[in-house]
């Protein structure tokens, strides 16, 4: 049965002598079923794109293998469990691999990392997770250029110089760069693998992504010190040129060249040669259980599709604040508004889930997020930030909370949810004043008091 259904699929023209059938059917499963999804509009994408053309180009081995069908299978089972797009993502690409390693050959295991830097989680993690770097970059940078002799003081996200104030934005923090430095790092061990003819074991990959986020946050620091001390505001044409001047000088050279220096000295010596001079290797079965993975592939899909997504509504579980009119919104997100104050109630799916973040929607809006910081009100900490858009300002608060414990730590919320099985929601809430703000604080706190103040605030 199985050599006939092989020989239907060779008449069909999709057999291994038609290499490059199944990855691009891969291709357009990616691009048809994840649209909106993948990231086109973003560097970190491309670069991936360019690092999975040179793994392929320069296999480790003749023969492939059944790693990434495994790993296909292995997503599928989690997607049928938790439908988010990201492990239908991991389950279409690992696909795509598994019919690469086939016709060209063993790659290099870096390309597991490069699939997640170039996913659209590795850029939301980035943005998500950089507040309390963000933070303590600019406690760092203030300390620094204390020893100018000047005044200097951190508050928050912003540090004052001389009286001046500087805000450390997302893009001072260059977070996205990170991404994209991580990517440039393992297309640079390929290069320098391909042009030695040897071979950096993958026992030293760690520590060569350690020492760019190293590098990176160092670049990072020295940017924000040059920006502040030369006092070079956001907008102008110096403001991005010191800031690629770091990224390349702090950064990217010191970390390619550790990297050469790495693979000339600790790598093994091993012609590399490209998949033009290895004959196209093809695994047992081969288009027989393509065939399978596609079918598998696009049943799950419209199976999801059909489905939906599970969606959680913040008002059926949660008791609204008095006095404010209830909007039920897309995504599970409930809105509470009044002449003063304007709150979101995002119900949160699980650990795993995004969270609607207000530093991605508020600026998805046109605001741009200044005096970002942490703050203690009650049993709560939080962060605080103004939010400008055309000369007006706005007063912005967020955390995370369950009926039994508020935080703003990323970390602390997915792990409470993840161990004790709680039920997450984001609150945000944003007012004209910030007397207005802290009124809104107040009033949501008093009525949901059932988080009570015995729990532990998460520093």
């Amino acid at each position: 049965m199985v050599k006939k259904i092989e020989g239907m699929l060779s008449l069909a023209d999709l057999s291994a002598t038609k290499p490059f059938a199944w990855p691009a059917l891969y291709a357009i499963l990616l691009a048809a079923g994840l649209t909106g999804y993948l990231p086109y509009d973003q560097a970190n994408f491309w670069l991936g794109i360019i690092a999975i053309v040179l793994y392929t180009r320069f296999p480790v081995a003749e023969k492939g293998g059944y790693r990434f069908l495994f790993a296909a299978i292995v997503f599928l089972g989690l997607y049928l469990l938790l439908p988010v797009k990201t492990l239908f993502f991991f389950a279409l690409v690992s696909a795509l691999l598994f019919s690469l390693e086939a016709i060209s050959g063993r790659l290099h295991t870096a390309v597991i990392p490069v699939i997640f830097l170039m996913s659209p989680v590795a850029n939301y993690i980035a943005e998500v997770f950089s507040f309390p770097v963000r933070l303590q970059l600019s406690h760092w940078a203030a300390k620094m250029l204390q020893f100018t002799g000047n005044e200097v003081v951190a508050k928050g996200n912003s540090i004052s110089f001389n009286g001046a104030l500087f805000d450390v934005d997302h893009a001072c923090m260059g977070l996205s760069m990170l991404v994209s430095s991580l990517l440039m790092g393992l297309i640079s061990i390929q290069l320098y693998e391909a042009k030695l003819n040897r071979r950096l074991p993958f026992i030293y990959l760690p520590l060569v992504l350690l020492y760019f986020i190293l590098f990176n946050v160092a670049a990072n620091l020295f940017r924000i010190i040059c920006l502040v001390y030369f006092q070079i505001g956001p907008g102008t044409v110096m403001h991005e040129m010191v800031g690629l001047a770091c990224w390349m000088l702090y950064g990217i050279i010191p970390s390619v060249w550790l990297v050469k220096t790495m693979v000339k000295q600790l790598g093994r010596f091993e012609t590399v040669q490209p998949m033009a001079k290895f004959k196209l290797p093809v695994l047992r079965y081969y288009q027989f259980i393509q065939f399978g993975l596609v079918l598998l592939l696009s049943i799950f899909f419209k199976t999801q599709q059909g489905s939906g997504a599970k969606t959680v509504s913040a008002s059926s579980q949660w008791v609204p604040a008095n006095g404010y009119a209830i909007q039920s919104l897309p995504h599970g997100v409930t809105g509470y508004k009044n002449e003063s104050s304007l709150i979101y109630v995002k119900s949160i799916l699980g650990f795993y889930s995004t969270d609607h973040n207000p530093s991605i929607c508020w600026r998805g809006s046109g605001y741009a997020f200044k005096r970002v910081r942490n703050a203690k009100r009650g049993n709560a900490l939080m962060y605080m930030a103004n939010l400008e858009k055309e000369g007006a300002t706005l007063y912005t608060a967020w955390w995370y909370e369950s009926g039994h414990h508020r935080t703003n730590n990323q970390f602390g919320w997915r792990w409470k949810s993840l161990k004790e099985n709680r039920e997450y929601r984001l609150v945000n809430i944003t007012a004209s004043s910030m007397q207005d703000l802290e009124q809104a604080i107040n009033n949501w706190m008093v009525a949901n008091s059932a988080v009570t103040s015995n729990n532990r605030i998460d520093e």
